[in-house]
């Protein structure tokens, strides 16, 4: 139950941010899932310090925002999510996780 409730918080403020809700627009499924993961992990505001990734991901420029993602003080931090995450935004599918969830 707690868990529902924090994660329907984040997404209603994702929602009420202007430009994570036009990257959201352009997510498919695969895409969504690792901006709500990054805005779990982060923190909506902290998600919004990635205003490159998220300009990125509105044009559709999905090179431009993995590599966004990497070049960051969280890639640094969290590598192997980040390089997974990365992968998902810009091949469009999660396949990098099959075996690890």
């Amino acid at each position: 139950m707690w868990k529902k409730c924090i994660i329907e918080g984040k997404a209603q403020q994702m929602q009420s941010r202007p430009l994570v809700q036009q990257a959201l627009a352009k997510c498919n499924d695969a895409r969504s899932d690792v901006l709500d993961s990054m805005a779990y992990q982060l923190g909506v505001d902290g998600l919004l310090l990635f205003k490159n990734m998220l300009t990125a991901v509105a044009a559709e420029d999905y090179d431009r925002t993995a590599n966004a993602m990497l070049n960051s003080l969280w890639a640094r931090q969290t590598t192997g999510r980040a390089r997974r995450h990365a992968e998902v935004m810009h091949s469009s599918n999660d396949d990098v996780y099959r075996g690890l969830l």
